[in-house]
């Protein structure tokens, strides 16, 4: 009866340390987050932010003001494209920096940039999740 045990317990810990690997995802897709890092203009401006993977819209919107927002979670299938569009009312952008974070598999991407009225901060593709 111990080894039966033994035998569980073991093949509990290999399994749930494989899904850690990938974050549950099926094969042929990737974890993907994408965090904005808002300022304090977000809902004044507005300022609406859109993402799209594989041209689908899975977010588009304005964001809390002066706060760090999950704006998608969830896996996608690996090689389709990622898009993260923002337009800013005012003009001036989102005047923090970074102003998103983004999780795509393993890589972990910070934006740098999103200045002036509208623009495209980030095009890729959805990584293999390995």
């Amino acid at each position: 009866m111990r080894i039966f045990y033994t035998l569980i317990l073991t093949l509990i810990v290999f399994v749930s340390t494989n899904l850690k690997l990938n974050a549950g995802c099926a094969p042929g897709e990737s974890y993907i987050e994408i965090h904005v890092n808002g300022d304090a203009w977000m809902t004044s401006d507005p300022t609406v932010i859109t993402i799209t993977i594989d041209g689908n819209v899975e977010y588009m919107g304005s964001p809390p003001n002066s706060a760090t927002t999950l704006l998608v979670e969830g896996c996608f299938v690996e090689g389709v494209t990622i898009s993260v569009d923002y337009t800013d009312g005012f003009g001036d952008g989102i005047l923090v920096s970074p102003p998103f974070y983004i999780q795509n598999g393993c890589e972990f991407v910070p934006v740098s940039d999103a200045t002036g009225g509208a623009g495209n901060v980030y095009t890729g593709v959805v990584t293999t999740d390995s």
